[in-house]
């Protein structure tokens, strides 16, 4: 017996729309969308199957925490909204399977319990009452009590197994009850964070505009290099001595890093936020010029990741002063460089053993 993670993320209103739609073009979408739904599900997740409309996965308990288990969520219904508006905007064909792609969304259950592995008919699967509740749970009355269709429903024991504060993250409770007993936990409007992030404007340093910053190597995937580089505590290896956090809600747009090093004090705001993808930092210290800085993180071959970080100057800079800023610039980000090459070395022997915990904010 183990304890597991267990994610569903199953696609609302599958089943009206193949009943209605011609199946060539419909079987291509659906495979789009749970093609984007799986890609962040790598690295302590598992997929243990694909349901036609879902996506069902689990990961050991103690290789998740609760901002990284956020920040899964939020690419997994990205990934789905993302692809969603390409297949929108960019089809000329007028055929219902391709109008009606709008009518589509997307839930994820996410619970926590204790599970048994079994070979069934020759295939292994997780059973046990964990496993036929977050099952049930795809039949809610979350979008009657809420009106959110696109959303995470957490229950009680993933919260409590990750260390989450609701209140904190502003989420919202559910209750519902089955035949296997009820279920507590708390809803997270997904489809709102992925629109109020559309209405944003997309701030992103391109490697052309970069005036100083490096490039890595690493064998962690995207999503466990993210959770390293996103975490506070890790920030104080190359950031600065002490780094602390203010935020409301999940992290991501509108985070402040408060910072210190020796006599300098300085914010690190967020500004854009794309999990497992990128974010951009605001940079503002006193008396420079704000700065904008990209850490894109961009998928290898064979697991890995390239780390990519960018920083140039916002607004007009004399080119002195942006000669000056450049010079200083570098010679921190060699500095930086090392440092997370040192730190990620040990993760990788960390990620090497499964058992291991995973970092925590």
């Amino acid at each position: 017996m183990e304890r597991s993670v267990l994610l569903i993320a199953d696609i609302s209103g599958y089943t009206k729309y193949l009943s209605g739609v011609e199946l060539d073009h419909s079987l291509d979408i659906i495979a789009a969308l749970i093609g984007a739904i799986s890609a962040p599900l790598r690295g302590a997740w598992q997929i243990q199957e694909v349901e036609g409309d879902a996506v069902y996965a689990c990961a050991p308990q103690q290789a998740i925490d609760g901002d990284a288990l956020l920040a899964t969520v939020e690419a997994c219904y990205n990934g789905f909204a993302d692809e969603r508006a390409f297949i929108e905007r960019s089809t000329s064909c007028t055929c219902r399977a391709c109008r009606s792609v709008p009518d589509l969304d997307l839930k994820i259950i996410v619970h926590s319990t204790e599970v048994v592995r079994q070979l069934l008919a020759g295939v292994e699967k997780l059973v046990g009452p964990g496993v036929i509740l977050a099952h049930r749970l795809l039949k809610n009355t979350v979008q009657q009590q809420h009106g959110t269709r696109g959303y995470a429903f957490l229950t009680a024991d993933v919260v409590a197994a990750c260390e989450m504060d609701p209140d904190a993250l502003e989420l919202v409770p559910h209750d519902e009850t089955y035949d296997v007993g009820p279920a507590h936990g708390w809803v997270l409007d997904l489809g709102a964070r992925w629109a109020e992030d559309q209405s944003q404007r997309r701030i992103f340093v391109p490697a052309q505009e970069r005036l100083a910053g490096f490039d890595l190597q690493t064998r962690l995937p995207p999503e466990r290099a993210w959770n390293f580089l996103t975490t506070p505590k890790n920030l104080t290896v190359w950031i600065a001595a002490e780094v602390r956090e203010e935020r409301r809600g999940p992290r991501g747009r509108g985070t402040v890093l408060h910072c210190v090093h020796k006599r300098m004090r300085y914010t690190h705001e967020v500004v854009d936020w794309k999990p497992f993808a990128y974010f951009t930092w605001r940079i503002r210290i006193k008396r420079a010029p704000t700065m904008h800085a990209t850490m894109e993180l961009l998928p290898g071959s064979e697991g890995g990741t390239t780390i990519s970080y960018r920083v140039s100057l916002s607004g007009r800079v004399p080119s002195l002063i942006r000669g000056m800023m450049g010079r200083m610039l570098s010679r921190n980000m060699m500095r930086a460089r090392g440092a997370i090459m040192d730190a990620l070395a040990v993760v990788e022997e960390q990620a090497s053993d499964p058992s291991l915990p995973a970092e925590r904010s």
